[in-house]
């Protein structure tokens, strides 16, 4: 679960909601080249592999676990320690 009640969830989830809007400026530049770069290359449906490997790699970049192949292009993303495995995309705890 994203938000459990208890205070160090909170304390996670202020810290990375901090830190991610602390140095958004700095990563706009670069979400606007990926959306430009994943429209520029479109790809069949269920065929999504570059796409799902560039996805994966900027999921790992910021720390979350991820579970490529799944169902052939699914990417599985997790937060370290997350207690959901096999859910596509679970939040910290």
């Amino acid at each position: 679960m994203f938000f459990q009640g208890d205070s160090e969830s909170i304390e996670i989830v202020v810290q990375r909601t901090t830190q991610l809007l602390s140095d958004l400026n700095d990563r706009l530049s670069a979400w606007s080249d990926l959306y430009r770069d994943l429209h520029m290359n479109p790809e069949l449906s269920m065929q999504e592999h570059r796409t799902a490997g560039i996805v994966a790699r900027h999921l790992r970049d910021v720390g979350y676990e991820v579970t490529e192949g799944v169902g052939h292009t699914v990417t599985q993303w997790c937060w370290s320690g997350c207690d959901a495995p096999g859910r596509y995309g679970c939040a910290p705890h």
